[in-house]
């Protein structure tokens, strides 16, 4: 049948990646490690003329500069992938320092040990800093942020006998590694090093398991990311933990250079900074933060030491980020990836190796195995619901609805604009919580207002407008789908185990499976999602939502949006899907491809369920006629 044949142009076969299309496409990684290696090697033998690889001044500002990054790289998680932009790290930064010296000078602790414990310590008091991202978000929540600031520092002030007070804690020293105890050179080399690390596990964590695209998701459509099975609080909570630990393993590790802590260490501008370093250098990228940290970094050092520019030092510095904001919306990175992509652009994309697409009849084979493993399901009904009522205020948006539908069916809720048919899609996918009445599902009952756990029990929904994230290709979209059927938690994705990769790569091909089943190709799975059709974002959705191997599957108006031959596919399509044993609640305005495919119609009226039948006892039930259909 028609949907079969992919519409768009096939790869024939793979391009060979020559060495020289393999440096271009890396490019902004290899800009990027010359920049932070550019700028630590001036801090640190002084390349600016007037400074000395002697100095432990140049040394301890590269160690404050390394720390930072840290900060930053952490934030990016937070601020950049779950779009949550805090300005309280600082806070974060203190807590680790200060339980650091805390257990080290008045309980005797061991440095490593402490040094852990602090940034244990800074993660447990970041994760309540989640609750508030359920009341507020944007740019209120970084203002309530500064709250844990001024918090944290009268804390510190108040609790003299542990902290010390505005004297703060002396005696620290640096830890020891064997017997050999560290100086401030050494700690250039172990910072170092230690920033190496965590940004190959954050990158892996975005970039090689399901984690990653969680986190865009829940920044960039809350909506989808519930839809596919990911809770946006444990996922935000996740990133804070993240956050977190690295902001108080940064404090811990900066409380022996100085060898005193106190509150003027841990200046308010600073916390300013780790976000200022993550914007300038690229914000939701993972070389972002530490380029950013470097260039805001050095440059303003820079120009301190000169003596005719040091007057002028705020100025040139104000001037600097304006510039930021005006010619690199983007960040450093961003602006660099996006030149480097205009001047080598072609040179690139002939180099790119072409993506493999299985052959419409593998994919529809595959693709079709998925989902009638999933949906198979014994007794006469897989979804009930009981009763249901849902308020508005003094709306009553669903009153009282019940119905039946049976396994391996389509069936059919139609009704006029305003009958509660998408309310009814919501309160059964968990997105709204009733007042009454019950959902269950396979013989067990869902739990209210929980979308995570509804989907997990296997339920998929798709929504009127089509929820894609625009910045993702098509099949990293489709690929999200997936992410409820995964096994790997977060820690693990930090790390380049096998069974990490094998369920990443996994959620590849099984996507590409379900776009074939679509009727979208390559194209659409490489391109960016902003850039594609409204009718081929539709399809999109609908391919995310099979992706996640759903016992049922909700569509809430699918056809609206297809020209007539889209149309005619998109039936044969759900024929199909039918076949395969997939289950389908179907809202659709269009009356004659409801009579043509659904098994069930269900008539809601203002809330209430006016009719149920086949198509020819609703189409000539009076009440239908007169509420809905017209005489």
């Amino acid at each position: 049948m028609a949907m079969t044949t992919v519409r768009e142009r096939r790869f024939s076969g793979r391009l060979a990646a020559d060495p020289l299309g393999t440096g271009l496409r890396n490019a902004h990684w290899l800009a990027g490690l010359g920049l932070v290696l550019f700028g630590v090697l001036w801090l640190e033998l002084g390349f600016g003329g007037t400074w000395s690889s002697n100095s432990r001044q140049n040394l301890y500002l590269v160690d404050i500069m390394l720390l930072y990054m840290l900060v930053a790289m952490g934030l990016n998680t937070l601020s950049g992938y779950v779009g949550a932009a805090s300005i309280g790290h600082i806070a974060l930064f203190a807590i680790g320092a200060y339980t650091e010296a805390i257990l080290t000078v008045t309980y005797g602790w061991h440095v490593w040990p402490a040094v852990v414990a602090g940034a244990f310590v800074a993660m447990v008091a970041a994760l309540p800093v989640g609750l508030i991202l359920l009341r507020l978000s944007g740019w209120y929540f970084s203002v309530v942020t500064l709250l844990l600031v001024v918090v944290v520092a009268d804390l510190i002030l108040q609790q003299k006998d542990l902290t010390g007070g505005g004297a703060g804690i002396f005696g620290l020293t640096t830890p020891y590694i064997g017997s050999r105890q560290l100086d401030i050179r050494d700690y250039v080399y172990l910072i170092g090093g230690l920033n190496v690390v965590v940004f190959l596990m954050l990158r892996h964590l975005y970039d090689a398991s399901r984690w990653g695209k969680a986190f865009q998701a829940v920044r960039q459509a809350e909506p989808a990311a519930r839809a596919v099975g990911i809770h946006p609080f444990m996922v935000q909570e996740s990133a804070l933990a993240i956050s977190g630990f690295l902001a108080g393993l940064a404090g811990a590790l900066f409380a022996p250079l100085p060898g005193i802590v106190n509150p003027d260490s841990f200046p308010i501008l600073d916390s300013i900074f780790f976000l200022l370093a993550i914007l300038a250098g690229g914000l939701g990228t993972v070389p972002g933060p530490v380029v950013g940290t470097v260039a805001l970094y050095v440059v303003p050092e820079w120009i301190h030491r000169q003596d005719s520019l040091k007057d002028w030092s705020f100025l040139i510095y104000g001037l600097l980020l304006l510039g930021f904001v005006m010619f690199l919306p983007e960040g450093i990175v961003g602006g660099a990836t996006r030149l480097w992509h205009r001047a080598f652009g072609v040179r690139m994309a002939r180099a790119k190796p072409a993506m493999s697409w299985p052959a419409a009849d593998v994919a529809w084979t595959t693709a079709l195995g998925y989902l009638s493993g999933a949906a198979a399901a014994g007794g006469s009904v897989i979804l009930e619901v009981a009763g249901v009522e849902k308020r508005f205020g003094d709306l009553r948006a669903l009153d009282g609805v019940s119905l039946k539908v049976k396994p391996g069916t389509i069936h059919a809720v139609v009704g006029p604009n305003g009958s509660g048919k998408t309310s009814l899609l919501n309160v059964v996918s968990g997105f709204y919580r009733q007042e009454r009445g019950t959902v269950v599902m396979g013989g067990r009952e869902l739990a209210r207002g929980r979308a995570a756990a509804s989907i997990r029990r296997g339920i998929a929904r798709t929504f009127q407008t089509p929820q894609v994230l625009p910045a993702l290709t098509g099949l990293e979209n489709v690929a999200l789908g997936c992410h409820t059927t995964g096994r790997t938690t977060i820690l693990e994705g930090l790390l380049p185990l096998p069974n990490v990769r094998r369920e990443f790569a996994g959620f590849g091909e099984r996507a590409k499976a379900c776009m074939a089943l679509v009727g979208l190709g390559p194209t659409a799975a490489e391109g960016p999602c902003g850039t594609l059709p409204f009718a081929h974002r539709r399809l999109l959705e609908i391919a995310r939502a099979l992706g996640g191997q759903p016992r049922v599957l909700l569509l809430d108006e699918p056809a609206s949006g297809l020209h007539p031959d889209e149309v005619r596919d998109f039936a044969d399509l759900l024929r199909s899907l039918r076949a395969a044993g997939l289950t389908i609640v179907l809202v659709e305005h269009n009356f004659s491809l409801v009579g043509e495919l659904a098994d069930t119609i269900t008539v809601m009226d203002a809330g209430k369920v006016l009719a149920e039948g086949d198509f020819e006892s609703v189409r000539t039930n009076p009440a239908v006629v007169e509420a809905y259909l017209g005489s």
